[in-house]
């Protein structure tokens, strides 16, 4: 049997055990305390900065948005195709979709427009990233064959009335080649 003096030893080790578990226990959940407060933080910065870059991501989609439908309103008439980016969140990140807008109908630019509706938006396009940019660039945008897919004397006057308007405007110099550019001569024109 234990004696007295082994069975004092056991229980002061086993004391000094649950004082060591006690503090271990203590020391964790003040870790834990502090973990959770900082995931609460981390929620909170995140909830921040989504809502900041929703506001970001609106105010650059007003901006493109209203410069490629303008642009196509020039050159189709008034109402007859609008451009919006429709955000997605796929794959835990926000992907952008071009849409041209008919009636209220949603159109795939690269399927359902007609030929041509791409060449002006994709011109708008370049216009707004050269005026978007930061830092600010010098505003020369120069283009090959911009409007290839646009033929005919009407839509070439509407363009050129286009491009003078937005150079106007937007303080932009456009430098354009094209092979049928009598109707797009506009300003100083030299020739090489």
């Amino acid at each position: 049997m234990m004696e007295l003096k082994d069975l004092r030893k056991a229980l002061n080790r086993y004391l000094t055990e649950k004082t060591h578990v006690e503090r271990s226990v203590k020391e964790a959940d003040s870790a834990l305390m502090k973990s959770k407060e900082h995931e609460t933080d981390v929620e909170e910065a995140q909830k921040v900065i989504q809502e900041l870059a929703e506001k970001i991501q609106n105010t650059a989609h007003e901006q493109i948005a209203r410069v490629v439908s303008r642009c196509l309103e020039s050159v189709f008439g008034k109402g007859k195709y609008g451009f919006r980016i429709i955000f997605e969140q796929k794959r835990g990140k926000t992907e952008a979709r071009p849409v041209f807008v008919e009636n209220s109908h949603e159109m795939d630019p690269m399927d359902e427009t007609p030929q041509g509706a791409v060449d002006v938006a994709s011109f708008a396009l370049q216009l707004t990233k050269l005026v978007l940019s930061r830092p600010p660039r010098r505003r020369l945008l120069v283009l090959d064959e911009p409007m290839i897919q646009l033929h005919g004397k009407e839509y070439r006057e509407r363009i050129r009335r286009m491009v003078e308007t937005l150079s106007k405007e937007m303080k932009v110099q456009f430098l354009i080649f094209s092979q049928d550019d009598t109707d797009l001569r506009i300003g100083k024109v030299i020739e090489l």
